[in-house]
């Protein structure tokens, strides 16, 4: 579960870095104009959500 929190983190420190155009170019290559533009954002978010709700669910 931390290894997903982590890893979260990571894509969105490197999306931030690359202004929007790694890990995932098509983002920013394909919805320059729209919400999607910051598709990497959202995939790294989701990726510490899960890791989060996955700490809530530990015993």
């Amino acid at each position: 579960m931390v290894t997903l929190l982590v890893i979260g983190l990571l894509w969105v420190v490197t999306t931030y870095l690359f202004e929007g155009r790694y890990p995932l170019p098509y983002f920013a290559e394909h919805h320059a104009t729209d919400w999607l533009f910051n598709g990497n954002l959202y995939i790294g978010f989701l990726i510490m959500m899960s890791g989060f709700l996955g700490l809530l669910r530990w015993k």
